[in-house]
C-alpha cells in the first residue's frame, strides 16, 4: 500500500460505522516505587503512588478506531461490578456505544493488573471467568447485531480466548452481515478454535496462521513476500469435520444424552456437518428440554417466538421459557422480563 491509497482510506473513515465484537477486558496499572524487600518473602515491597485504568481486550480495539472513525460501538460480556462500571465510564468519555453489550451478575469483569514500579514490571495479575456466554445471551446479541445492521458499515471480531465469541454466534453474524453486504473482519487466537467461515478478512498473526494450517512453526525470512512457508500458510483451508462432530452428537442423542440432544439441534439450526433445516433442529431441542434440558427449553423457546422450524407461537415460547426460568436461569428471566415490558400498553 502507497501513501496515496492510505490517505485516501484515512480521509474516508470517519464517515464510517464500526462495530467491534469480542472480549472485554479492564487494563489496570498500579505505579509505585520500591525501597525494600519484603521480610516475609524474597520479593520487593511496591508502595503505591498511584493507579490508572484503560479499555483493554476489545474494548481497547474499539477505543483505538475511535481515533479514526467518528461511530463505533463495542459487544461483549461485563459484571455488574465496579470494574464493569469503570470500563463503561471510560468507554462513554471516548462516546463509544457499550448498550448492546452484556452485563451479567453471574460474571466477573476481566481485570488485568500491572504492577509497575521504577518503570519495570514487577509482576502482572489476571481475574478472569473464561466461559461462553448463555444461549439467551447470543440471541440477544444476534438481534441487537441485526437491528443495527442498516447502520453498520463493518464488524470485527476480537478474540482473546476468553470464551465470549462461539461458533453459533460468529457464523449467524456472519452469514447476516454477508447478507447484507457488509464488511466482517476476524483477528483470531491461537488458543480458541472457530471456523471464521465468511469472513471478508482474517488477520492471524505468523504463530496463529502456522498453527491453523499445520505448518511447524520457524523464524521468519527477512521479506514476508519471499518467505514460502509464511505463504503456504496464507494458502491453507483448515477446515473442522464438522459432519465427524455431527455423527457422534447423534450417536449420544440417540442415547437420550440431553446435551448432545441440543447439540445436535444447534447443528440443524446452523447447517454444520448437515443441511441447514430448523425442522429438524426443533425435533432436537424438544428432545433436550423435555429432559429439563435449559439450552434445549431456551432454543425451543426461542424457535417458537421466531417461527423458525416450528409455527410461531408466542404461548410455547413463553410456557418454555418459564420454565427455565423456574429454575433460576438467569437469562430466562430476563428475557421473560423484556416481553412483559414488550406487551405492556
Amino acid at each position: 500500500m502507497n501513501f496515496t491509497r492510505l490517505q485516501q482510506i484515512l480521509d474516508r473513515a470517519p464517515a464510517k460505522r464500526i462495530l467491534v465484537i469480542g472480549d472485554l477486558m479492564l487494563d489496570e496499572f498500579v505505579w509505585g516505587k520500591v525501597g525494600r524487600i519484603s521480610p516475609e518473602a524474597p520479593v520487593p515491597v511496591v508502595e503505591v503512588t498511584g493507579e490508572s485504568f484503560y479499555p483493554g481486550g476489545a474494548a481497547n480495539v474499539a477505543r483505538n478506531l475511535r481515533e479514526f472513525v467518528n461511530r463505533v460501538a463495542v459487544i461483549g460480556m461485563i459484571g455488574a461490578d465496579r470494574s464493569g462500571q469503570k470500563l463503561r465510564e471510560l468507554q462513554a468519555e471516548q462516546k463509544i456505544d457499550m448498550s448492546n453489550s452484556i452485563e451479567d451478575e453471574t460474571f466477573r469483569t476481566i481485570v488485568k493488573t500491572r504492577i509497575i514500579a521504577r518503570h519495570q514490571q514487577v509482576v502482572r495479575v489476571d481475574r478472569e471467568q473464561i466461559i461462553d456466554p448463555s444461549p439467551a445471551q447470543i440471541a440477544k446479541v444476534i438481534a441487537a447485531v441485526r437491528k443495527n445492521l442498516p447502520e453498520t458499515d463493518a464488524i470485527i471480531f476480537e478474540d482473546y480466548g476468553k470464551g465470549f465469541l462461539t461458533t453459533e454466534l460468529v457464523s449467524q453474524v456472519a452469514r447476516d452481515a454477508h447478507a447484507a453486504g457488509k464488511i466482517v473482519a476476524a483477528d483470531p487466537n491461537s488458543r480458541h478454535s472457530i471456523a471464521w467461515r465468511g469472513m471478508s478478512v482474517v488477520k492471524p498473526n505468523r504463530t496463529e496462521a502456522f498453527l491453523a494450517a499445520g505448518i511447524p512453526w520457524r523464524d521468519p525470512d527477512e521479506s514476508p513476500a519471499e518467505d514460502v512457508d509464511l505463504v503456504r500458510a496464507g494458502g491453507a483451508h483448515p477446515d473442522p469435520d464438522h459432519a465427524e462432530a455431527v455423527k457422534w452428537f447423534r450417536k449420544a442423542a440417540d442415547q437420550g444424552h440431553a446435551g448432545a440432544q441440543n447439540n445436535l439441534g444447534l447443528m440443524y439450526a446452523e447447517g454444520r456437518g448437515v443441511p441447514q433445516n430448523f425442522a429438524e433442529a426443533v425435533k432436537w431441542f424438544r428432545r433436550a428440554a423435555d429432559q429439563g434440558h435449559i439450552g434445549g427449553q431456551v432454543y425451543l423457546a426461542l424457535s417458537y417466538a421466531t417461527g423458525l422450524g416450528v409455527p410461531q407461537d408466542n404461548v410455547q415460547a413463553y410456557m418454555w421459557l418459564s420454565l427455565a426460568a423456574a429454575r433460576g436461569d438467569q437469562d430466562a428471566i430476563s428475557l421473560l422480563a423484556s416481553a412483559r415490558t414488550d406487551a405492556s400498553p
